[in-house]
């Protein structure tokens, strides 16, 4: 019996990962040799914070960027190295942008790091379109930002939708990727297939590394006060627009951008553990999807050598070693994620577990250095 019941929740699993990725959005680069040209109904706005070397890449990233935003604007909150330096060398490269550097302000006590960057930064746009870009996102083609535009804008110009966010591909390294990969196992495992098509605010997904936003409906709103005590801006702004607008699609852009996330292990699991707890709203819910992770992605590899005793557990073993293999594939991801994914699942499941409970400890947050 239990190993018709792994069979049926690894065949699950592995059938809703099949479905989501063939059916997600993506961005498509586009391989021709047009002109340039600069995007007039756009804003890029990137909060930063000691992020020097960022923007130097950032500037060589964009300097090769086919479309461009007709505006940059980058908030330096408080960095303490030689961030405005490199802006002012970005604004020189960029002759035919229009780049500026607001200074941040102090952080008001109801509210977050990020989200208060965001929020001064939007008081500066003026376009009709804002792309809210973190300055760890690297554009991984010249026709990165043209696909964004080509691929996405429509959803935003004539569908009635006010928001898209894009999930990049992860640009991780060593001992992070066992926590930063969790992301696309739950993106494309857990999440239901059908989601699109439900009417609740929680059936969405949406990342805050990458977000192209209405202007005057975020203003309008006020969804970035709603959320002011949020560390987690791209899914409660997904969630946001989704109550209100019934969409709120998110974009594969791993073709397009990719992102480094978190600079080391400890950073991504107390970063993910945050961002865990506002996905999961309850202890509940944080006890349901660490069990199922347990059951799907770890107990088969407990159980590998009983396997050929069992036909049915060694089909849930097949199953989801197929379902592994085909999300590396289809993300770019390495080989190596598919013989880690037990690992991978009980750091996932760490972090599900910690996220309450380093709430209840009432543990100091932090954002690039900056309490949160």
């Amino acid at each position: 019996m239990l190993g018709l019941a792994q069979l049926f929740t690894s065949g699950l699993f592995a059938w809703n990962l099949d479905a989501n990725l063939r059916r997600r959005r993506r961005l498509w680069l586009r391989f021709d040799e047009s002109d340039s040209f600069i995007i007039p109904q756009w804003t890029m706005a990137i909060p930063v914070r000691n992020e020097e070397k960022n923007i130097a890449r950032l500037e060589e990233e964009l300097s090769e960027q086919r479309y461009l935003p007709e505006k940059i604007i980058f908030l330096n909150d408080q960095s303490q190295d030689k961030t405005s330096d490199a802006i002012a060398s970005l604004k020189a490269k960029l002759a035919k942008v229009d780049v500026r550097e607001i200074s941040g302000e102090a952080l008001p006590s109801s509210w977050r790091g990020k989200i208060w960057a965001l929020q001064q930064l939007l008081n500066s746009v003026e376009s009709p379109y804002v792309l809210f870009m973190d300055a760890d996102v690297s554009l991984l083609h010249p026709n990165a930002l043209k696909s964004l535009y080509v691929d996405a804008m429509p959803f935003l110009e004539k569908r009635k939708c006010n928001f898209v966010s894009v999930f990049p591909k992860p640009d991780v390294k060593g001992s992070t990727a066992l926590v930063v990969d969790q992301i696309y196992m739950h993106l494309f495992f857990f999440l239901p297939f059908f989601w699109e098509k439900m009417k609740s605010a929680s059936a969405v997904a949406g990342c805050g590394q990458v977000m192209l936003i209405n202007v005057e409906e975020l203003k309008r709103r006020g969804f970035l006060s709603l959320i002011s005590g949020s560390t987690h801006d791209g899914l409660q702004l997904a969630r946001c627009f989704k109550g209100l607008d019934g969409s709120a699609p998110f974009f594969d852009g791993s073709a397009a951008f990719s992102c480094a996330y978190y600079p080391n292990l400890s950073a991504a699991f107390k970063g993910l553990s945050r961002n865990s707890w506002e996905a999961d709203g309850n202890i509940g819910v944080s006890l349901v999807v660490s069990s199922l992770l347990f059951w799907n992605f770890v107990l088969p590899y407990v159980l590998l050598p009983f396997l050929l005793w069992n036909p049915a557990f060694l089909a849930a073993f097949l199953a989801m070693l197929w379902a592994q293999l085909r999300l590396a594939e289809e993300l770019g991801l390495n080989r190596s994620h598919v013989f880690l994914a037990p690992v991978k699942a009980m750091a996932a499941i760490g972090v599900h577990l910690w996220s309450p409970l380093r709430l209840k400890l009432g543990l100091d947050q932090q954002w690039k250095g900056r309490a949160v």
